[in-house]
């Protein structure tokens, strides 16, 4: 079962008031579930992703900005800049110099900038192009997770977008499909439009994103 009201994204205030247990699931009857046999699946852990691919993309910049002084990052220094801004406590002003630190931080980089569209024109514009790898990554993990039978659509803030009527007036709006449980199965980005779903028409931008978001669930299982 799947819960979102037509035509009307919950607001901040709306979504404050709903209790986290799953009585507020248990609005209509539902049928019984039928979830597909379980596959375990071996993901990894994210660090692993961070090793493999954000490192280049950082040394790379880093030679672009000035080839003559390349920054030459190392996993480790990767796995020490993580965690540094994770916990942030004094203790981890003995793990980097300062100077390096700030350096590393400065070139830090998830995408190659040689590739970047020139411009809204360009078909392949992105205004996300700069975190896309970081994005698509983590929607196929969390789009490939086993589903719960209830799911429901919801939209939270984090910085960056301007919006005069909230508490934080700039943050980015991130729409997400999650169970009662609250694990994330899929999330998209606001970026200045909500398309359709593939093979659905346009309709308002609220059924727009929840088809779009609703359109990885398998059918015929009684979500």
């Amino acid at each position: 079962m799947m819960r979102s009201r037509r035509g009307k994204i919950p607001s901040d205030s709306e979504a404050e008031n709903l209790n986290d247990s799953d009585d507020d699931f248990n609005l209509l009857a539902t049928p019984e579930f039928n979830p597909p046999p379980r596959v375990v699946e071996e993901v990894g852990r994210l660090i692993h992703y961070f090793k493999l691919f954000f490192s280049e993309q950082t040394n790379l910049y880093a030679t672009q900005l000035d080839a003559n002084e390349p920054l030459t990052l190392t996993h480790q220094e990767l796995e020490v800049i993580l965690g540094t801004v994770i916990y942030i406590i004094p203790q981890m002003a003995d793990a980097m110099r300062r100077k390096r630190w700030k350096m590393i931080k400065r070139h830090l980089h998830f995408n190659d900038k040689s590739n970047l569209p020139t411009g809204r024109i360009d078909p392949n514009y992105d205004k996300l192009f700069k975190i896309r790898p970081v994005v698509d990554h983590l929607l196929h993990i969390f789009q490939n997770k086993e589903k719960h039978q209830k799911l429901l659509t919801d939209h939270s803030l984090q910085r960056k977008q301007y919006n005069p009527r909230k508490p934080n007036k700039r943050c980015y709006k991130v729409f997400v499909l999650n169970d009662s449980k609250g694990l994330v199965h899929n999330f998209e980005l606001y970026t200045g439009k909500l398309h359709p779903a593939l093979g659905k028409k346009d309709t308002d931008a609220s059924e727009n994103i929840v088809l779009r978001l609703a359109s990885i669930i398998p059918i015929h299982q009684n979500h």
